[in-house]
């Protein structure tokens, strides 16, 4: 029994990282740490403290940080997007691992392993992409939900018996 537990802490081990590097293989324009940067060229050298800057620098500085914000706002836009494919992504690989678990004949380490990570897996891809809003993404959670409560309900009946 200790060797069962064993083999689905392993199975489990390895499905979470395959989950979200296969994410990151097939969606790798952003990372983690990817913020917009282009605020930067806003803003001149550094003046001597006993100058100030004339009012055209001012207004330039001014109309630089608005054309830098309404590039960041669509930046963010573009990202929210691209991410929420992502999240999508990583439902879909969850969804089938679970669909896997009822249709394939697997050992019980094996199943146990494979749910316990996608259900994983699902709870932290959405507390990551939470903000993404994801429609796709919300759809297939909501199958993995239904499917999860369909296997466990089969369980029970199963230890019922």
């Amino acid at each position: 029994m200790k060797k069962k537990w064993l083999f689905t802490f392993l199975v489990v081990l390895l499905y979470i990282p395959f989950v979200f590097m296969g994410a990151n293989v097939f969606f790798p324009k952003y990372g983690p740490g990817d913020y917009f940067e282009g605020y930067n060229n806003c803003y001149p050298k550094p003046v001597e403290v006993d100058k100030t800057l004339n009012a055209q620098q001012e207004a330039e500085i001014q109309e630089c940080q608005r054309e830098s914000e309404e590039k960041r706002i669509t930046w963010e836009n573009v990202k929210q997007k691209y991410e929420s494919w992502k999240y999508f992504f990583i439902t879909i690989v969850n969804l089938i691992a679970i669909l896997a678990i009822v249709k394939i004949n697997l050992d019980e380490s094996i199943k146990m392993g494979l749910f316990t990570g996608a259900v994983i897996s699902s709870f932290v891809a959405t507390f990551m992409y939470f903000a993404t809003k994801s429609i796709p993404g919300f759809v297939v959670l909501g199958l993995i939900l239904i499917t999860c409560i369909y296997i466990i309900n089969q369980k029970i009946t199963e230890i019922k018996r």
